[in-house]
Parts: structure tokens; C-alpha cells; sequence
């Protein structure tokens, strides 16, 4: 657990670290190991700091640090004054995480460490920084760089990199600071390409972002493909290296251990099977209200999720060396402006330092647009929508006696959102038919095709659709289309009480697909699907959905026999054009660090399929019904899946005031 512990603070996974330190703190106080003791706090209290929980991370260090001082352990002692002066700057108590960063730095050369010594240069080069004291800065940082000028140490480099870019960026020397800015990108992705498990991937580049960020502001005006680029690098890179390389992150058994692992993990599986199950029933048939579950369901699923996530990580196949040859070139938006539809903009959003910067591609030109909108109002915005569209747990009965309120209280954060994301590009993309959305950080939830401008919903002007990124849009893009894929639709519907239309959906689309394969009801257990799925070009799913934020690989669909998780899904062998997820919050992710987003959207483009057609929030089942069979007959007739499923929502949008009727389905990936 200490080790562990230690592992996932470098790999920036403080929730997992925390849960391991606190153990190994307690298992080493009742046994008397002073020293394992003192190191567990010490990693305990770091995880705190990371969480947020600084005084109680304080309390912690020093009494880490008394443990080491009565062992009589500089090094560690050393390591505590360096910890506590990261706490120390993050306060602004500066002048004192200064003094105590050197004085390390002292102790860490009297001992000969190298590495320990330069990265106490590194932090009071950066404390300096904060304190704008750019020359102090530079000369620590210099130094730290000049210890280990003979020792391969890319994690320090990077760090030196990014910190002399900033403090070269303070000094107005911005020419030598993007020098150093792409230096530290090349470390920070020379680092994460030697990282085993794709969730590792995705959590160590989370706090190493600053780089980029630098280098996309520093173009955004000036040079707006470049811009882009440096934009793209930061999106999704994870996914984007597996797709690449056509691997995909599935469980390993080498040995015995392992043979031990894997069965643990698979009853771990049965029980979530058995807990989720009692998540799908809510207080009345047809109602959409809120889980039947008590505390003690919610503390036995974390319990078994946090294990099952650890057992997943260790398990995950060694991809390091092959995804080290796969080395994706940054996209271009020359590469997107050729493969661009006609009549149709791409539009990305980038956040950086607190700065939205939207770019536009059409096959014509590329602009870059710093939005004017605040980051913390539109974070708030997005923040008061989602609010908004929860308040349909509580059922039918509450919206009907509230309908006005919910109404307004939506249309005005839809109109503001409009207001500052989408109104100031609009010369720009107004005289295309259709916009491609390339979200970023909490935009991933949002449902762009209802943001209101000039007084009507996007969807009312344009077809839109959603990727992950720009780079993964163009993989999607080359799948095969519908005309070109072999085999039969696959229409699978897991029914029940709270969400009996399942049956008649899945009927109704027979009709529309009269050669599909049909799955219901028991019929759909986990190996029909996968035999089936595989040699489908059309994958239709209706069942209870459920996103696990704290647990985003075990995302899940209900089938028969158990529920299909985003690891069961990395184990299909998909060739569909499209996946429609018809269940709730399907589209929904967990940033787990570079703009990922981890959820089932990822393991179904893992899996293969060319688009998807997935849901932001719970749904209803009725009106979904009615969604998703008017998607296929227009899709059916020969139109864009785009342009299909805007037709299909505007023809509900004429019935129905809330979008949370009309707007709860994202079309991702291939648009045409």
C-alpha cells in the first residue's frame, strides 16, 4: 500500500493514493514501523494537499517530519520541508516555502542527491515565480538544470522547461520562452508514452498542461493553425494513441497472481451486477425519479468500484513499447479542411488559463477567437443547466406542477451560454448548414445543438454534431459509411417496468430495418450481443444506462445477464458506421487529465464503431422512443445521420417546450 501510494501521487491519482496511505498509516501504527509510519503520513498528507485539505495536510507533514527527525533521517526530513513548502506557496506564505525549499536543497547536496536536490531548485524556482521575482527565478532554475546535466531525468526537465518559459514569458522575452514551452511538451510526451494503462495515460498529462496552454494563447492571434495544433496535441491524446495503434487496453493474465486478480475482479463484477440492478428501480413504474437505494448500497458500490478500478489498472496490458512507435504528427487544420463536408464549420473550444479560445475551420479558412465570456461565469452557467435538467428526477407530476419555472430558469442559462459561446462567432458559421463541435473540459456535457442566439435554439439553423477531438474526428471519418459496411442492424432492447416503451421502440425500428437481428429481453444476454454486434453495420441498444463518475471504466448498459461496462466494451469487435445508445446519460465522460473524457462514448470508438448517437442526461422514455425511431426513418431516407437527427428533434421541438425532451441525444464522430 506505502508503494502504491507513492506511485499514484506521481502519476497524479491523489484519490487512489489517499485511500492506500491512510491504510498503510494505520496498519504501520499498530505494528510500530516508525519509518513506514512517518512515510504513509507523509504521502497521506500530500494526497490531502492535492484534495484541497490543507490544514489537515499541514498537521500531517509535521508530524511526518517529527517521525523522521527522531529517526534521525535527513533525507526525509529534507523531503518534508519540501512538501510543506509547496503547501506554504500554495497559501502565499512565499517567502517562507522559499527558505524552506532551499534549506532541502542544502540538505539534499550535503547527502549527494542529485535528482532530490535539483527539484528543490525547481520549486523555489517556481515559488520565486509566483513571487514575480522572474531573474531569482531564472538563476534557480538554471541551477537545478546545471545538477543534472549529466542524469537522463525527463520529469525534472520538463518541470525546469515549463518554469523557465513562464518566467521567461514574466521578463517579455516571449520568443526564448515558447522555445522552452516546446521542450517541456516533448518531455511531457516522451513521459507518457512509457505509461502501461491507458487510464495512467490520461491522469499523469492532468497537471501538466501548462505548456500547452502557453503556446495556444501565445498563437491564438497571431497564428491561428498553429494555435490549433498546439490545441489538438493537449485533446484526447490517449485515445487518440490507441486508435492509432489499434490496440486496445484489455486485461492481461501472465501468472498466478494474476489468475487471482482476474477471478477477484469478477466477483467484484457480479456484486456491481447485482448493486447497479438496484439503482434502475425507481418509486413507480414509467417514473424517471430518483434510485431506490440506501447509503449502505452507495457505500458497498464505492467500495467495490474503488477495487475493481484498482485490480483493472494492474491487470491492463503493457502497451508502452508499441505505442511508443506510434507517434501520431499533430493534426493540421489543412488535414481537416480536406476531408470537411461541404456547407459545414468545425468549431473547437479550447480553455486555456482561463481564456476560451474557439477556433473555426471551414474548408476556406481557419480562425481563432478569444471569447470575451469570463471562465468562472460560464463554468457557473454550465453548473446552473445541469441543475436544471436534474430537477426531472423527481418525475412527471413535479414538472407539470413547475413547468413555467423550469422552463424560464433553462432557456435563460441556454440563452446566456448562446450569448457567450456561440454569438460571437456567428458571421462566422452562419451560412453553413451544419457545425461540428469539438468540446473541451465541462463543454463535454453540453448540449450545444439547444444554446440559443438571435432569438431561436442552434438546432433550429443548423445540423450539429459533437468529437472529442479534431484528431479523432478525422479516424472516424475514414471508417467505413453505412453503404460500405457489411452485414445486418443489431437492435437490442432490455425492457422492464421503468422503461416499458423499450419493447415497442425496438419493434419499431424492426420495421424500419426489416433484415435487422433482434435481441430482447432475456434473448440479450452478454455473448448474443458480442457475437452478434461484430458483424453488424447498424448497433441499436435500448436499456437503463448508468455513468459512474467516480468510476468511469464501469460505465455501464443493462443486458440481460449482466450490465456492459466500458470494459466489456473494449473487448468488442465492432464494424458499425453507428452505435445509438438509446438509455440515459450514455454520452456522458470523466476528464480523467488532458481532456480524455473516460466513459462508454471511448469504449465504443475503441471498439470500432464509426459514430455514435449517445444521451446527456436521464431520459424520458417516451419521448426517446419517439427520437430515436424518427432518426432512422429520416436517416433511412438519405440524408445525413446530422441533418436526420435534427429533423427528428425539431419535430419534437414543436410539441415539446423543454428540451429536455427534444435535446437530450449527441450525435458523435461521423457526421455524414
Amino acid at each position: 500500500d506505502l508503494a502504491e501510494s507513492e506511485l499514484y501521487l506521481d502519476l497524479n491519482l491523489p484519490d487512489e493514493s489517499l485511500k492506500l496511505a491512510s491504510r498503510a498509516e494505520e496498519a504501520f501504527a499498530m505494528i510500530g514501523m516508525t519509518f513506514e509510519l512517518a512515510r504513509s503520513k507523509a504521502n497521506h498528507a500530500v494526497a490531502l494537499a492535492r484534495a484541497g485539505q490543507y490544514d489537515q495536510a499541514g498537521a500531517l507533514l509535521v508530524e511526518a517530519q517529527d517521525l523522521f527527525v527522531s529517526l534521525g533521517n535527513d533525507a526525509f526530513v529534507a523531503q518534508t520541508h519540501l512538501q510543506r513548502a509547496e503547501l506554504l506557496g500554495k497559501a502565499g506564505h512565499h517567502e517562507q516555502a522559499k527558505e524552506l525549499a532551499l534549506r532541502a536543497a542544502a540538505t539534499y547536496k550535503t547527502l549527494g542527491m542529485k535528482t532530490r536536490e535539483s527539484y528543490a531548485h525547481i520549486l523555489a524556482g517556481r515559488i520565486l515565480g509566483d513571487m514575480v521575482r522572474w531573474d531569482r527565478s531564472l538563476d534557480e532554475l538554471q541551477h537545478a538544470r546545471e545538477i543534472i546535466r549529466d542524469i537522463p531525468a525527463p520529469w525534472l526537465a520538463q518541470r525546469i522547461d515549463t518554469g523557465m518559459g513562464r518566467a521567461l514569458e514574466g521578463k517579455g522575452r516571449m520568443a526564448d520562452a515558447i522555445g522552452h514551452y516546446e521542450h517541456a511538451v516533448r518531455a511531457i510526451e516522451q513521459m507518457t508514452a512509457s505509461l502501461t494503462a491507458d487510464e495512467l495515460r490520461t491522469a499523469f498529462v492532468g497537471d501538466k498542461l501548462a505548456p500547452y496552454e502557453a503556446l495556444v494563447l501565445h498563437h491564438a492571434v497571431s497564428n491561428p493553425s498553429l494555435a490549433f495544433r498546439w490545441a489538438e496535441q493537449a485533446k484526447s491524446r490517449a485515445l487518440l494513441n490507441l486508435l492509432s495503434a489499434g490496440i486496445r487496453p484489455k486485461v492481461r493474465i501472465r501468472d498466478e497472481l494474476d489468475a487471482r486478480q482476474g477471478k477477484r475482479l469478477e466477483e467484484i463484477r457480479e456484486e456491481l451486477n447485482w448493486l447497479y440492478t438496484r439503482l434502475t428501480r425507481g418509486v413507480a413504474p414509467g417514473e424517471s425519479g430518483a434510485p431506490a437505494a440506501v447509503p449502505e448500497t452507495w457505500t458497498k458500490i464505492h467500495e467495490r468500484e474503488q477495487e475493481a478500478t484498482s485490480i483493472w489498472r494492474g491487470l491492463q496490458g503493457r502497451h508502452a513499447e508499441q505505442l511508443s512507435l506510434i507517434r501520431e504528427s499533430p493534426l493540421t487544420p489543412s488535414e481537416i479542411q480536406q476531408m470537411l463536408p461541404e456547407d459545414t464549420v468545425l468549431i473547437e473550444y479550447f480553455v486555456a488559463r482561463g481564456q476560451i479560445v474557439a477556433f473555426i475551420i471551414t474548408r476556406e479558412m481557419v480562425h481563432s477567437i478569444p471569447l470575451n465570456a469570463a471562465w468562472p461565469d460560464v463554468l457557473a452557467l454550465v453548473e446552473k443547466l445541469a441543475f436544471q435538467f436534474s430537477k426531472f428526477q423527481y418525475g412527471k407530476a413535479y414538472y407539470e406542477r413547475n413547468r413555467a419555472a423550469l422552463v424560464q430558469g433553462t432557456r435563460e442559462a441556454l440563452e446566456k451560454l448562446g450569448l457567450a459561446l456561440v454569438a460571437p462567432l456567428w458571421e462566422h458559421v452562419s451560412a453553413s448548414r451544419s457545425i461540428i463541435v469539438v468540446p473541451h473540459g465541462p463543454f463535454h456535457s453540453l448540449p450545444f445543438h439547444a444554446l440559443r442566439t438571435r432569438g431561436h435554439y442552434l438546432i433550429e439553423t443548423h445540423a450539429v454534431s459533437y468529437a472529442p477531438s479534431a484528431a479523432v474526428l478525422k479516424f472516424c471519418w475514414r471508417r467505413q459509411t453505412a453503404t460500405q459496411t457489411p452485414g445486418r442492424p443489431l437492435l437490442v432492447g432490455i425492457p422492464d417496468e421503468r422503461i416499458s416503451r423499450v419493447r415497442d421502440e425496438i419493434q419499431a425500428l424492426a420495421n424500419i430495418f426489416t433484415d435487422a437481428k433482434v435481441l430482447i429481453g432475456e434473448e440479450a444476454t452478454f455473448e448474443q450481443v458480442k457475437q452478434s454486434a461484430s458483424s453488424s453495420n447498424v448497433f441499436h441498444l435500448a436499456a437503463h444506462g448508468l455513468f459512474r463518475p467516480e468510476a468511469p471504466l464501469l460505465s455501464s448498459i443493462k443486458l440481460a445477464d449482466r450490465w456492459l461496462a466500458v470494459q466489456d466494451i473494449y473487448d468488442l469487435d465492432l464494424n458499425a458506421s453507428l452505435v445509438t445508445l438509446s438509455a440515459c446519460e450514455t454520452g456522458l465522460g470523466h476528464d480523467a487529465g488532458g481532456d480524455d473524457m473516460v466513459g462508454l462514448v471511448r469504449g465504443f470508438l475503441y471498439a470500432g464503431a464509426a459514430s455514435l448517437i449517445v444521451s446527456l442526461w436521464t431520459v424520458d422514455d417516451e419521448s426517446m422512443t419517439r427520437l430515436v425511431t424518427g432518426f432512422y426513418a429520416n436517416w433511412r431516407a438519405g440524408i445525413s445521420r446530422a441533418e436526420a437527427l435534427r429533423e427528428a428533434q425539431m419535430a419534437l421541438l414543436e410539441e415539446y417546450e423543454h428540451p429536455y425532451y427534444w435535446a437530450p441525444l449527441n450525435l458523435i464522430g461521423n457526421e455524414r
